[in-house]
């Protein structure tokens, strides 16, 4: 029997985590991810649900971007030779990349934590949005994520920019009254 795939390792990779190419020693991927300061509690909970050993770092970090020192919390799951499964899903050389066959390993929960890692939701009187990030591809090929979910959930994702949004709020209801239940209290805020 295949064994199932952590879901919670599957939704972080969507959304944050990555995994770095072997160095010329290695022999075991191992997984990261990185959050600020304020989802360390988060980034914790991920980490203990995938039932891995890991490690922690603090550091900061100079974006030259907005000349400003961020402070960031990461995780770094142990080498496993279990990683090379995901590796082999998620990257073609040592591109992260989504594709259309990866939608098969999207449970739920994996959705949710997909949804916190790289979503937000902001209402306001005139409108509702959530979106989701979809950096790891561009564009003009997100087309089958937008039909994944519409038909597997009849959730009427639109695309935007670098992201696929809901811009309703029955749409956003919907969403989480699907997937609600699966966003830790740490994370609250991204509920409605």
């Amino acid at each position: 029997m295949k064994k199932r795939l952590n879901e919670v390792i599957i939704g972080t990779l969507f959304g944050d985590a990555f995994i770095p190419k072997l160095g010329e020693k290695r022999i075991n991927y191992l997984i990261r991810w990185e959050h600020c300061l304020k989802q360390k509690q988060y980034a914790l909970w991920k980490a203990r649900k995938c039932n891995k050993e890991f490690s922690t770092y603090s550091r900061k970090r100079y974006d030259k971007r907005t000349n400003k020192i961020y402070k960031s919390f990461s995780i770094h799951l142990k080498a496993d030779p279990e990683y090379s499964i995901y590796r082999g899903l998620f990257y073609r050389g040592n591109k992260k990349i989504l594709t259309k066959s990866l939608l098969k390993h999207l449970t739920p929960k994996a959705i949710a934590i997909w949804y916190c890692d790289d979503g937000c939701l902001y209402q306001t009187s005139e409108s509702n949005h959530l979106t989701i990030s979809i950096g790891l591809t561009s564009c003009s090929n997100v087309k089958f994520i937008i039909n994944y979910f519409k038909d597997k959930y009849d959730l009427n994702f639109k695309i935007n920019q670098q992201s696929i949004r809901l811009g309703n709020k029955e749409e956003i209801n919907k969403f989480m009254r699907l997937f609600g239940r699966y966003i830790p209290n740490c994370m609250k805020r991204k509920r409605t």
